[in-house]
């Protein structure tokens, strides 16, 4: 049971889950010197999710945003870069035996954003005195508005990984088109009253969670042992998700109750690339030894390889542009150069789950779709 958990924990992380490596410089104050400011101008609370919609960002007005008032000041952060989380830096967060965890104005951005429900580019503002308190934990840093800027003004302390607003941070609610395949959605009622089906449900929905809510990515470790805390309190149908009780994980959290989540689910059209004849939904392949496997870009180039050589034979790619691929990817380099592309959860168009999310919720996934690619590139 222990270790059902522990896969379920991870599943809250984001829509990328156990998936994302990337490669960052192992000098901390280097890296704080070159992110003062985020390199992306489109971080926002909606970044690699298309199903978030209970509440847009602050409608643009005559009035200026003032950066001391905002609600949530308390925030996650880690070492993001392009709007993804680097998950082994991550895996730090709170490890008193190792210091090096790295938190930079980009993920800073991307979570200010997320829990206040606003939309601020890296041009409206300055990230400065970025301190990572002790191994992540306790962080400060501070924020002001830029000059000339025409949507904020002020400035403020942050606080970042510690007493954190828990109900803020998961504060998207409606979880819409939550795709399922079509024989459990034409029996949705009975299937999800099934006692035997409460964990396999249970992991789906927290994906979802995790999808509308991607600021939780940076707190994946600390998640992984606060699992065994929230799940056994989790009650649901096949419209309701109610979190009972959260826990506070030694002042990482503030401590909330009767998180209540919308569920809408919807019958899942959409295209995916046919898996191996076995029961992982995956694909192998090999590559040649000249492929470019630069992480350059979240490995942009792999990923353009990948996707013209798979299999078309269901006609997948009419459906899905490279584009849509490259954005619904992510690549984790493994041993003995072989690379994991995993399809995230979050597209309309192309069919997507954490591969971890097959040990618990096998019975929702589709029999023929594939979520990852085994790519392993030739050595002479």
């Amino acid at each position: 049971m222990k270790k059902l958990l522990t896969i379920l924990s991870v599943l809250t992380m984001s829509s990328f889950s156990a998936s994302i490596l990337v490669a960052c410089d192992s000098n901390n104050n280097q890296q704080n010197e070159k992110n003062d400011n985020p390199s992306n101008e489109n971080n926002n609370v909606n970044n690699n999710n298309e199903n978030n919609n209970e509440e847009k960002p602050q409608e643009e007005n005559n009035e200026l945003i003032d950066l001391s008032a905002l609600k949530y000041k308390n925030l996650p952060a880690g070492y993001m870069e392009n709007g993804v989380y680097d998950r082994d830096n991550g895996a730090n967060l709170g490890n008193k035996k190792n210091l090096e965890y790295k938190i930079n104005a980009e993920s800073i951005l991307f979570s200010l954003n997320q829990l206040n429900k606003i939309d601020l580019k890296s041009s409206d503002i300055e990230i400065s005195e970025i301190d990572n308190g002790t191994a992540g934990m306790n962080g400060v840093a501070v924020i002001k508005a830029a000059i000339g800027s025409k949507s904020v003004k002020g400035e403020t302390s942050l606080i970042l990984n510690q007493n954190i607003n828990f109900s803020a941070l998961v504060g998207n609610r409606k979880l819409n088109n939550i795709y399922i395949k079509q024989d459990i959605f034409d029996n949705l009622e009975t299937e999800i009253k099934d006692p035997n089906n409460k964990s396999a449900f249970a992991a789906y929905i927290v994906e979802q969670i995790g999808v509308s809510n991607p600021a939780l990515e940076a707190l994946a470790e600390p998640m992984v042992s606060g699992a065994e805390k929230i799940l056994p309190k989790v009650n649901f149908t096949s419209k309701e998700f109610v979190i009972q009780e959260t826990p506070s994980l030694n002042g990482l959290f503030v401590a909330d109750q009767n998180l209540k989540f919308e569920l809408n689910f919807v019958k899942d059209e959409r295209a995916f690339f046919i898996k191996n004849k076995d029961s992982l939904p995956l694909v192998n392949m090999e590559l040649d030894k000249n492929t470019d496997v630069s992480p350059s870009e979240n490995y942009i180039s792999l990923k353009k390889t990948v996707y013209k050589k798979l299999n078309n034979s269901n006609s997948w790619k009419n459906k899905v542009s490279l584009e849509e691929f490259i954005k619904f990817t992510r690549v984790q380099k493994g041993k003995r150069n072989m690379y994991y592309i995993n399809v995230i959860a979050g597209s309309s168009k192309l069919y997507g789950h954490d591969f971890l999310l097959f040990f618990m919720s096998g019975k929702l996934f589709d029999e023929q779709g594939s979520v990852r690619v085994n790519a392993q590139v030739k050595n002479n």
